[in-house]
């Protein structure tokens, strides 16, 4: 009886672990990506403003 409750509790425990991991890389990962995206753009955009300038 207890260890069926501790197993299932164990369970329960690396479930809710694995869903709040997946939710937590999903939130993050796409913050990160348009913010190097951003920074790709702004980058590009200053070499090409750069360039301008010196013609």
């Amino acid at each position: 009886m207890l260890t069926a409750l501790a197993l299932i509790g164990a369970a329960l425990a690396a479930a809710a672990a694995a869903l709040l991991y997946t939710v937590w890389r999903a939130r993050r990962r796409p913050r990160l990506r348009c913010a190097h995206r951003e920074t790709l753009s702004r980058r590009f955009n200053f070499d090409r403003y750069k360039r301008y300038e010196h013609k």
